[in-house]
């Protein structure tokens, strides 16, 4: 690696990618810290990539909004070129959510993606067209902070879109977050970006893209982007809300027409209180009527049943009690009456009774008046 570029010492390599790579430096006069982007050496030879180099410089010039990183200055040494950019410390959007956060908490996603929202409506009011929105293009500062990179395959509003892409074979921007008409080569405006916004808005609020580049083909992930819809968010995380939902499906609709008209249209909608939730309709009439006619089977079967619980509590309580077996009563002794004989002659010794009295009837008989019974 170089130890110096300009008059920038050479700390580190920031990163490199199919274009360019990028460098950290260090101004030898005063110390600033900068990012030195340039054309890969295999490129520098071919005119349109290196005219594709300006015009990033140019688009980077008449841009200066807090969102968007600054261009310092533009050199061509020989068939080298080079973008002096502000150093930014951070991590790329790809890194936050990959490493640090996973899927990014609603209402932190809302502050992040509005900052992106301010900065593409800035550049579209000065008629650039990003065309490559995605993660690793942005990167997010200690303080929470947002900053778009990379406008190497930006536009001009009116300009072609495609012929740089039929000339080299180079796709115009990265596929995973490309809208249908990138795909299918047709013209691009700001709604483009809309689209490629929404795919972004996805994967910050499910922590995933929507199209897995490792297992699916370039032409799978081509099909779907031109004919399906993106998959739901709550199938891959639960938690994403109902709003945000309808959000991103108007951002990523397969018609330009259909998308938010810009990004100050998008905001508005994040903003936008969430609705209420529709109450249920009631049911029609026939389902009360079915209802009645249910509630009053139940009723009659309920009080069938009481009756019937109650009518055999009833038996229990009314049944005969059985009294008690007694040994029958010995009866009564027969009390006959006789007439007495005549008493003997009197003795000289009292007349002998018997040792015991017969039992005492329970009802004596009246005394026949011509019986003359002793007495005791």
């Amino acid at each position: 690696m170089e130890q110096q570029i300009l008059n920038y010492q050479i700390e580190r390599l920031l990163g490199e990618g199919g274009m360019s790579r990028v460098y950290l430096g260090i101004d030898l006069k005063t110390g600033q810290k900068v990012a030195i982007k340039e054309l890969l050496a295999q490129l520098a030879n071919h005119d349109e990539l290196r005219d594709r180099f300006r015009r990033e410089a140019q688009f980077m010039a008449k841009l200066s909004h807090q969102h968007i990183v600054r261009l310092i200055r533009y050199e061509e040494i020989g068939t080298r070129l080079f973008l002096v950019q502000e150093y930014i410390e951070g991590v790329t959007l790809e890194e936050y959510i990959a490493k640090e956060k996973g899927p990014i908490p609603e209402e932190e996603a809302k502050e992040l993606f509005c900052q992106l929202l301010e900065a593409f409506a800035y550049a579209h009011d000065n008629e650039v067209i990003h065309r490559d929105i995605k993660p690793s293009n942005i990167i997010i500062t200690k303080g929470k902070q947002v900053k778009v990179v990379d406008f190497g395959i930006a536009k001009i509003a009116a300009g072609s879109s495609s012929t740089l892409h039929t000339k080299t074979g180079i796709r115009m921007g990265t596929l995973a977050y490309m809208s249908p008409e990138q795909v299918n080569g047709r013209e691009v405006d700001e709604r483009t970006d809309i689209y490629s916004l929404g795919v972004l808005l996805y994967q910050m609020l499910t922590g995933k893209a929507p199209y897995d580049m490792e297992t699916e083909s370039e032409f799978e992930v081509q099909v779907k982007i031109v004919k399906e819809p993106l998959p739901r968010m709550k199938s891959t995380y639960e938690y994403v809300s109902e709003k945000m939902q309808r959000i991103v499906d108007k951002a990523t609709s397969k018609e330009k027409g259909d998308r938010y008209r810009n990004c100050n249209d998008f905001m508005r909608a994040i903003h936008a209180p969430a609705p209420p939730q529709p109450r249920p309709n009631p049911p029609p009439v026939e389902s009360f009527a079915s209802f009645g006619k249910f509630l009053i089977a139940l009723i009659l079967f309920f009080a069938f049943l009481i009756g019937v619980l109650s009518l055999n509590s009833r038996s229990k309580q009314e049944a005969p009690v059985e009294a008690p077996v007694e040994a029958p009563a010995a009866p009564a002794a027969e009390y006959s009456v006789e007439a007495p004989e005549a008493p003997a002659a009197p003795a000289e010794t009292p007349a002998e009774y018997p040792a015991s009295a017969p039992a005492r009837p329970e009802s004596v008989p009246e005394k026949p008046s011509n019986i003359n019974v002793p007495t005791f």
